[in-house]
C-alpha cells in the first residue's frame, strides 16, 4: 500500500529539475552537458537553475559563454519551463547584470507561477550577507504569495549554511518564509549537496552540475549531479542523481563540506581579488 501511495504521489506531482552551478574556475570535462542530458531524461515540468552558469570576470568572454550555455540547455528548454536565478559569477556589476537579464529574459528578483507552483527568485549574487535592502526585497517578493499556493524560493547562496549570516538575520529570513508558507528553498554556490527540513520547509543546497571542484568524497555530495524536486501541494520530496547514484534527503556530506572549507581557506591565503566564493 505504501508503494502504491508513493507511485500515485509521483504521478500527480509537479516535476522540477534542479541544476546546480556550472562554474569550475577551470575545464569542465563535459559534466554540465551530461547533467543537462540527465535532467532532460527526467521529463521535468520546470527546470530551475540556481546560478553560476558562466565564469565571467577577467579572462572570460561572458557573451560567448552565454551563447554556449543557451546551446547546451536547449534540449531542456524544449520540454520544460526554464527558471533561473543569478549567481556571483553571473552578476558582478551592472554590466554583467544587464547581460544576465538579456540571456535569461528576466529580472534577477521576481515571482512567476508555472504549473500551479509559485517560483520566487531572490537575487543574492552580490551579497554574501543579505543587507536591509535585500531583506526588504525578499519581504516584498513573498508578500504577494498566497499561502494556498505551493511555493519554491530559488536563490544562489544557501544562507542557512553560512557562518557569515548573523542569527538575527537567519531568524528574520525564516520568519518571512514561514509566514508565506514556502514549501522549499533551493540554492547552490557551495558545490555540495545538502538537505534539511526546518519548521515544515525543505532547504536544498544543490550539488554542482559542472566541473570537478572537489574530490567526490564518500557520499558523492560534490560530484556532478542534477536534482529532482517533486511538489504536490504542501508536500515536497527531493533527491539528486549523479550517474547511477541517487542521493536522498539526509545524505551525510560533512566530509565534502569540510574539504570545501579547507579549500576556501587555502585559496584565501594565496589569491587576492576575484569572485567571492566558488
Amino acid at each position: 500500500m505504501a508503494i502504491l501511495i508513493l507511485l500515485l504521489a509521483l504521478e500527480s506531482s509537479v516535476r522540477i529539475a534542479v541544476i546546480g552551478d556550472r562554474t569550475t574556475s577551470g575545464d569542465d570535462p563535459g559534466n554540465f552537458a551530461a547533467c543537462i542530458d540527465d535532467a532532460t531524461a527526467l521529463s521535468p515540468d520546470i527546470s530551475i537553475f540556481v546560478g553560476d552558469l558562466v565564469e565571467g570576470g577577467p579572462g572570460f568572454d561572458a557573451d560567448s559563454e552565454w551563447v554556449s550555455v543557451a546551446g547546451l540547455i536547449e534540449p531542456l528548454a524544449a520540454i520544460s519551463t526554464i527558471f533561473m536565478t543569478p549567481g556571483n559569477h553571473d552578476i558582478r556589476d551592472e554590466e554583467s547584470a544587464a547581460a544576465w537579464s538579456a540571456a535569461s529574459g528576466a529580472e534577477p528578483s521576481r515571482v512567476e507561477k508555472h504549473h500551479g507552483v509559485v517560483l520566487v527568485s531572490w537575487d543574492t549574487s552580490r551579497e554574501s550577507v543579505p543587507g536591509p535592502g535585500s531583506l526588504a526585497v525578499l519581504e516584498s517578493l513573498l508578500a504577494g504569495v498566497k499561502r494556498e499556493d505551493p511555493c519554491v524560493l530559488v536563490t544562489h547562496r544557501p544562507f542557512w549554511l553560512s557562518d557569515d549570516v548573523p542569527p538575527e538575520k537567519l531568524a528574520r529570513i525564516a520568519e518571512l518564509l514561514e509566514a508565506a508558507d514556502v514549501e522549499a528553498v533551493t540554492a547552490g554556490h557551495i558545490h555540495v549537496f545538502d538537505t534539511r527540513r526546518r519548521n515544515g520547509i525543505l532547504y536544498v543546497s544543490a550539488g554542482p552540475s559542472g566541473g570537478a571542484g572537489l574530490p567526490a568524497g564518500p557520499s558523492g555530495g560534490a560530484a556532478a549531479q542534477v536534482g529532482l524536486l517533486l511538489v504536490d501541494g504542501d508536500s515536497v520530496l527531493y533527491e539528486a542523481r549523479s550517474g547511477g547514484t541517487v542521493l536522498r534527503e539526509g545524505t551525510d556530506t560533512s566530509l565534502e563540506r569540510r574539504l570545501l572549507e579547507l579549500g576556501r581557506a587555502i585559496i584565501g591565503r594565496t589569491r587576492a581579488g576575484g569572485a567571492s566564493g566558488p
